[in-house]
C-alpha cells in the first residue's frame, strides 16, 4: 500500500515538473491575440501542449482529490520513504534479537 503511494507521488512530482517546464509554452501562446497566428503556434507546439494539457488535468484531479499542493506531495513521500527505512530497521533489529 505505501509503495502504491509512493508510486503516485513521484508520478504527481514528475507531471509538477513538466508542468514547470511547459507553462513558459502556455504564457507564450496566450500572449498571441491573432487566431492565426495562435492556430499556426498550436500546430508548431501540438505535442508539447497535449502533454501540458494532459499534466494540468492530472495535476488538477490530484489536488481536487486530496485539497493538497506540490509541496505537501514532497512531504508526503519522504515521510513515506522514512517510515519503510524505520520498519526496514525495526525488522532489522527483531532479526538481531
Amino acid at each position: 500500500m505505501k509503495a502504491t503511494r509512493i508510486k503516485e507521488l513521484k508520478d504527481l512530482l514528475r507531471h509538477a515538473e513538466s508542468y514547470r517546464q511547459l507553462k513558459p509554452l502556455l504564457n507564450e501562446m496566450n500572449a498571441i491575440k491573432w487566431k492565426g497566428k495562435r492556430q499556426k503556434f498550436k500546430e508548431a507546439h501540438e505535442q508539447e501542449l497535449r502533454l501540458l494539457y494532459v499534466t494540468q488535468r492530472k495535476l488538477k484531479t490530484a489536488s481536487d482529490a486530496e485539497g493538497h499542493g506540490r509541496l505537501s506531495y514532497q512531504v508526503q513521500q519522504s515521510e513515506s520513504e522514512r517510515e519503510g527505512e524505520t520498519k526496514k530497521a525495526e525488522d532489522n533489529m527483531t532479526s538481531i534479537v
